[in-house]
């Protein structure tokens, strides 16, 4: 009986600990040089894919200068070594002068996928990531 306890009281305490993201935005930090520019924020929702479940992580970034041209989200699956390109998405298209419009990135939810989001201004660009989907808040 006691080698069979200590799994289930392990399997409480799992079940009972919150995500580390709940329902909403996450906020994605702009690293420098763009960090006094722009701030940016992300969130997923959960899809079938032709190849089964996937992440859709939607993302937007909130620019106070004209020198923020857009933003991209890219995803790695780093269950290879080195980690494979996956695949991107990209906008710039602006919403009222201030926000880009959302865009999204694809990523499996059976591999490791994480992703990396990038914030451009002319030549120069700034990275936050990886980021695992789970430390994404769900839409």
């Amino acid at each position: 009986m006691k080698k069979m306890l200590i799994p289930l009281v392990v399997l409480c305490a799992a079940i009972s600990v919150p995500s580390v993201a709940s329902a909403g935005w996450t906020n994605i930090p702009v690293a420098p040089p763009l960090s006094s520019f722009a701030s940016a924020r992300a969130c997923k929702t959960g899809a079938n894919g032709p190849y089964g479940p996937v992440w859709n992580i939607n993302y937007q970034v909130f620019r106070n200068n004209a020198v923020i041209t857009a933003i991209e989200a890219r995803t790695y699956r780093y269950n290879t070594n080195p980690p494979a390109f996956v695949n991107r998405g990209f906008n710039n298209n602006w919403l009222n002068g201030t926000i880009a419009g959302t865009g999204g990135a694809v990523g499996s939810q059976l591999f490791d996928d994480r992703y990396f989001f990038y914030v451009h201004s002319g030549s120069t660009f700034s990275i936050f990531g990886p980021v695992l989907p789970g430390q994404i808040a769900n839409c």
